[in-house]
Order: C-alpha cells, then structure tokens, then sequence
C-alpha cells in the first residue's frame, strides 16, 4: 500500500506539467470536439464544512490523450444547489483522484486503486455523472461512492443551446430532459 501511494505520488509528480484545468461552461459556443458535464458532489459522515463554502478537486486521466485535467467543484452549504458544469474534449477519463480540506484544515483525499469509474465525453453532449457521495475514511482519506441519477438538466434553456442531448455520463445512456418543452398554444 505505501509502495502504491509513493508510486502514485511520484508519478503524479512528473505529469503535473501536463496537467490541465478544465474550463467552466458559461454558455459559450461548443465546438464539435467538446463535450460537457455536470456533477453533484455531496459531502456526508466525518467531513465538516461548518456551513461556510468549500470545494472539491477533482483529477481527471484522458485515456485517449494520456493527459490530466483537473476542476473544482463549489459546495454549498447542505441546504444550496450549485448548479456548475464543465467543457472537456471528447473521450473517455477515469477519475483518478478527490481531494478537500475540512474546517480545521485537515486534507483529505480518495484515490483510485484501479480503475473504478470510466466517464464518457461525447460531442456536443452534456453527461451527466450523477451524485457522488464522500464521506471521511480516517484522518486523511475519503471514500467515494458514485451513483447515477435522473436528469436535472434543461436543455432548453439558452445557457445549454450548443447541447443536443444528455446522457448518463458512465453507460452513455440517453437520459430525457428534465423539463419538458412547453406546448406551443395557438
């Protein structure tokens, strides 16, 4: 196990310098080699915000590009929805690594021991990669479950416009909209 964590340590190391930061979407233009995703990242047993913001990193490997990405993740209290969502090149990641720091500034991590969840990327798409509940694992360390979920998302909404579905962003399952489109009235 230590060996592990060192080889991950160092590995991680020496491909920090191809590490790359995920883009927030704001609306923009989707290019037809990108893809979108949204997440809901929930925080349960042993980890204490204490009501004040906090966020999540989360580390993403490209498979197709050999390439690191990396975002945060804004939370809330227990009782705010932050509504966020991401661009990312089309492909398949794996996620590779979470990591927060709890209110008295302890870090805390989950890291993959193998490969447990695939996430799909498709053009002009948005996944979605459902809920994922953390909870602390001793001092240092979380354990992560992920879950799928039903769709939130309105892609008739402007902000979405450039999107042409939304999947379940690990079996690639089309998933309806959340809202339905309103009937046009004569």
């Amino acid at each position: 196990m230590r060996i592990f964590a060192l080889l991950l340590l160092l590995f991680s190391l020496a491909a920090e310098a191809s590490v790359q930061l995920v883009r927030p979407f704001y609306g923009q233009k989707v290019k037809s080699s990108q893809g979108g995703f949204y997440v809901d990242i929930k925080l349960t047993h042993g980890i204490d915000l204490k009501s004040r913001p906090g966020k999540i990193q989360v580390d993403l490997y490209s498979e197709k590009e050999g390439r690191f990405y990396t975002f945060n993740h804004l939370l809330g209290s227990n009782t705010e929805k932050v509504n966020e969502s991401w661009i990312l090149p089309i492909g398949r990641y794996r996620v590779v690594k979470l990591s927060t720091t709890d209110a008295s500034g302890q870090y805390l991590q989950w890291y993959s021991k193998r490969v447990i969840k695939k996430i799909y990327i498709k053009s002009k798409t948005m996944s979605n990669l459902g809920i994922w509940n953390l909870s602390r694992r001793g001092t240092k360390f979380l354990s992560a479950i992920f879950s799928s979920c039903p769709n939130v998302l309105d892609l008739h909404n402007k902000k979405y416009f450039g999107f042409n579905e939304v999947i379940d962003g690990f079996s690639q399952a089309r998933q309806s909209y959340a809202v339905p489109p309103s009937p046009i009235i004569p």
